[in-house]
């Protein structure tokens, strides 16, 4: 029965790390919420900017889908830090940087 009981104790103390991070689970999803709101509203507002402004389709596609990715890589990062607090900006960059090294 010892089996057992290392199994049930794992899984409770699963469920109460589980929940004492609910609220910073619920919060980064809110981040994630905001920012594709966000992200959203700026490719609209951004369009017609890039429409009065008469620039190339091209050229205006580009720079909508940099302002939207760059919108989502904040809200990510934001999101991730929220989650996993030890994790800072500084760290993700840096894996970032070392992930496009390797993968070269």
């Amino acid at each position: 029965m010892e089996p057992l009981k290392i199994i049930m104790d794992s899984l409770r103390n699963l469920g109460v790390d589980f929940l004492a991070h609910l609220p910073q689970i619920v919060f980064a999803l809110l981040i994630l919420l905001v920012t594709w709101i966000g992200a959203k509203i700026l490719d609209k507002v951004f369009r017609k900017v890039f429409t009065r402004l008469r620039l190339r389709a091209s050229l205006s596609e580009l720079f909508r889908r940099l302002i939207y990715i760059g919108v989502w890589v904040a809200g990510l990062l934001a999101a991730a830090v929220t989650v996993f607090p030890t994790l800072t900006p500084a760290k993700v960059l840096t894996a970032i940087g070392l992930g496009s090294i390797a993968a070269v």
